[in-house]
């Protein structure tokens, strides 16, 4: 990875921007070729009552970042809760919440651009997640490696039909990547820095979707059991006796050891003196060449 302020990191920096941004022209121009999705009634409905109204009755299945997100637009260009006659046993009913959510899209016959103004809030968590995916990547290893994540994020399908619609999905994916990114920096450095980062990233995710609250917990701690396991192996060393074990079959010394070292920074304590051993380490190599992100390893 080159040093801040590297004419290479710029330019990565430049490429990966001009990326995004072609996803986000190729987004917005299927707005008017994808049909109305089944939930975005639902969202506009709750989204409107929220801000105009400052309840959070209907649909209140989901956190409200995403429902704020959609709404913003909406309500800016003079959208508000429409009054439509109901009893109190519709208040909850799909139908209601169906009728509320298309009469805020079809207010004075501008549906389509009602429809586009509620899909343009979810674009901002695209970028979001555009902005993740290139820095933990360049950071884990290197610059390039950031712009071919943004190549490979910003052409993936389910991605571009996602960030196009007024769904939950696109929010929860990127806040959600951005609190584990914020957890593995925090990893490396625990500063006040990194830890108001975390707590922004992490509160975000919570505030995206509900399976958050199943998600962020498996992934912590898988994290931190890998980090653990990581640091285990690297403070094993080899013994002498190992050394000798690899001599006495006739391999330089230092030759397994130094390509784990090299590959992967870790050095397993001594491995079975046994030749099916040396076979399986020169046919599986990947077992133990595989590698760590940076986070992982101690400094």
């Amino acid at each position: 990875m080159s040093e801040p302020g590297h004419p290479l990191r710029r330019i990565c920096a430049a490429v990966a921007a001009v990326l995004a941004l072609v996803a986000v022209v190729r987004v917005m121009l299927t707005y008017s070729h994808t049909a109305q999705a089944f939930d975005e009634p639902y969202h506009v409905a709750a989204a409107i009552e929220l801000l105009d109204r400052g309840t959070y009755t209907l649909d209140p299945l989901h956190p409200p970042l995403e429902r704020i997100a959609i709404g913003i637009p909406l309500y800016l260009s003079g959208e508000r809760f429409p009054k439509l006659a109901r009893s109190e046993s519709d208040a909850s009913t799909t139908p209601y919440l169906c009728a509320i959510g298309n009469a805020i899209l079809n207010d004075a016959g501008r549906y389509a651009r009602n429809l586009k103004l509620a899909r343009l809030g979810i674009l901002p968590f695209f970028l979001l997640g555009c902005s993740v995916v290139f820095f933990w990547a360049t950071e884990e290893y290197g610059d390039l490696a950031g712009v071919a994540a943004v190549a490979l994020f910003t052409t993936l399908p389910i991605v571009l039909e996602f960030s196009g619609i007024a769904y939950t999905d696109m929010v929860a994916a990127a806040t959600q990547a951005a609190a584990f990114w914020a957890y593995a920096k925090w990893l490396d450095t625990r500063t006040w820095r990194s830890t108001v980062w975390l707590g922004v990233a992490t509160g975000l995710a919570l505030s995206s979707k509900f399976t958050t609250l199943l998600y962020l917990p498996v992934a912590l701690f898988s994290m931190t059991a890998l980090r653990w396991w990581v640091l285990r192996l690297r403070n094993n060393r080899p013994t002498p006796a190992y050394r000798q074990t690899l001599a006495s079959y006739g391999q330089p010394t230092d030759s397994l050891s130094g390509m784990l070292e090299r590959a992967c920074r870790l050095r397993p304590r001594r491995f079975p003196p046994s030749n099916i051993f040396l076979r399986l380490s020169r046919e599986l190599p990947a077992i133990w060449c595989y590698p760590i992100p940076k986070y992982q390893r101690p400094r």
